[in-house]
């Protein structure tokens, strides 16, 4: 089968078939250890996911429509943490339920591997398009897909740079704040939309919430990271 493989400065893409999973390199904001992670995202889309109905730590994330919100850590100001939290709530199960007995087994409480895939007569047309799953810092908490495609259900992670973005200001004034801080200048006469989108360009970053207040709440907590 066909590979593509699309690497821009701050991530990769990997595209065969009806699926694209994109590689993207961030911080870890670690006092010690590695100080660069990698964030996965997993994107299919036509009617892959209506006729497979797949399952799984991601899996399920593509035969559900609605946002499923995990448990989440909730770190100290400072001292040593073990974290617990095992995205209950925004899987079916639990963890242990999910593990095999090999590396390439298939065999697990909620596997659809082997399962035959649904006729044409039993697709569930609100499944059939693009949707994502992913594993990333995002004040979105569920990332959905690119624009245009319209908003479908993820298995929420975790939202790590939220409070770092402001949100009582003015639209106008927080996309002004942004520009100034980039130094990336489209003036004032030309919509919102093409302002932040330009911003966004600069960053890297691919625009994939459909409000453009998230959008700004995401490049804002972008920012928060970056030390810019």
């Amino acid at each position: 089968e066909d590979l593509d493989i699309q690497v821009h400065m701050s991530h990769a893409t990997f595209s065969a078939g009806n699926w694209s999973i994109e590689v993207r390199g961030m911080p870890t904001h670690a006092f010690a250890g590695p100080e660069h992670r990698l964030d996965v995202s997993f994107f299919v889309k036509g009617d892959f996911a209506a006729r497979n109905l797949p399952h799984g730590i991601f899996g399920q994330s593509y035969s559900s429509l609605t946002p499923r919100y995990g448990k989440v850590d909730v770190y100290p100001e400072s001292g040593r943490f073990t974290t617990v939290a095992m995205a209950e709530g925004a899987i079916d199960g639990t963890a242990e339920m999910y593990e095999m007995s090999s590396p390439f087994a298939t065999d697990f409480a909620y596997s659809r591997f082997s399962r035959a895939q649904e006729r044409d007569d039993q697709l569930r047309k609100e499944l059939i398009g693009t949707s994502s799953a992913s594993a990333v810092d995002d004040v979105s908490s569920a990332p959905p897909p690119p624009l245009g495609e319209g908003p479908r259900a993820v298995s929420s992670m975790v939202a790590l740079v939220a409070a770092a973005a402001p949100t009582s200001a003015s639209l106008e004034g927080r996309l002004s704040l942004l520009e100034m801080r980039l130094g990336v200048a489209e003036g004032r006469s030309k919509p919102p939309a093409l302002r932040l989108r330009a911003l966004e360009a600069f960053a890297d970053i691919t625009p994939r919430l459909p409000a453009l207040g998230a959008r700004l709440q995401a490049l804002e907590g972008w920012l928060a990271t970056t030390g810019f």
